[in-house]
């Protein structure tokens, strides 16, 4: 199954379907070969992420999902040691290659060897045979909850109100990064466009010529954005133990690099934003509602034989 609401009618059916597709699909990564655990965080936080903008989309007719959005935080939780230092590392290696012909890399040597060891650092303290276990059992409990799901409403009725909530944040959040561009404003905006970017590919299907490629335009943002934060999170890094890295010389090179970056990337992110949020949340909600109603004619002779 695709991360998509195939047909118009029978949106609850549709949510338990992806849900329980999501669930078995991060269940399956767990019982992958050990030596894979990188990409087996990966995937795993990434299926709860989808899950989570699941049941966001529908969130005003879902009452159980304060307690099943926590559960599936709870689940990336886990593994967010993992995520962190090897993303600190990748991060590094983006820079490095960003700036590549202007600074000799051999001279950030030691700040290279420092993230590699922090990253086997974490990977040899982790219990992995027990964090899988734990993750195993919250996504065994969660599927079978799933599978039991009820909305309080159908069709577009169930999803208007989860499109318009999580658009008209994106934008909130999208104008407060622009005001005041620090690291923590730009994440903000990143979580509330992915949720968004979650909600076009789920009702993609509604108009695919027109929202296929929003939703493509959507990712290329929070990749922007993503990104940014990594590189603030770097500079955080660097700069609350710059003794563990190198030379001082050697930091502040560093750090002035990444915040060259970061620059970049939010004039980048701010370009598309501006095209991308142009339209109003009303707007927007009115025009999908628009394509999900001529859809929902088209599928009714369909439905009905």
């Amino acid at each position: 199954m695709t991360y998509s609401i195939d047909t118009p009618c029978r949106v609850e059916q549709q949510v338990r379907a992806i849900a329980d597709y999501q669930i078995g699909a991060a269940l399956g990564e767990l019982d992958r070969d050990e030596e894979d655990r990188e990409d087996i965080v990966h995937d795993v936080r990434l299926r709860c992420k989808k899950l989570r903008g699941l049941i966001r989309l529908v969130r005003p007719a879902f009452d159980d999902y304060k307690a099943e959005n926590a559960a599936f935080r709870h689940i990336a939780h886990l593994f967010e040691d993992m995520r962190d230092a090897k993303v600190m590392q990748d991060t590094y290696d983006a820079l490095i290659a960003a700036f590549e012909d202007q600074v000799d890399r051999s001279a950030f040597a030691s700040v290279r060897r420092e993230m590699t060891s922090r990253r086997k650092a974490v990977l040899a303290r982790t219990d992995w045979d027990a964090l899988r276990g734990k993750a195993r059992e919250a996504l065994v409990e969660a599927r079978d909850r799933a599978r039991g799901w009820s909305l309080e409403a159908e069709g577009w009725d169930a999803i208007e109100d989860g499109l318009a909530k999580t658009h008209k944040r994106a934008v909130k959040a999208m104008d407060r990064a622009v005001r005041d561009p620090t690291g923590p404003n730009h994440h903000e905006w990143r979580k509330r466009a992915k949720y968004h970017w979650y909600h076009t590919r789920l009702l993609k299907h509604a108009f695919p010529q027109a929202l296929k490629p929003r939703a493509a335009t959507i990712k290329d943002l929070c990749d922007m954005l993503g990104d940014h934060h990594d590189m603030h999170v770097f500079v955080d890094t660097l700069e609350g133990e710059p003794g563990a890295f190198g030379e001082a010389e050697t930091i502040a090179l560093l750090r002035a690099m990444a915040e060259r970056r970061s620059e970049e990337l939010e004039n980048e992110a701010r370009a598309l934003g501006d095209r991308l949020f142009a339209e109003g949340t009303g707007a927007l909600t009115a025009r999908i509602g628009a394509y999900w109603s001529a859809w929902e004619t088209q599928a009714q002779p369909a439905d009905a034989a």
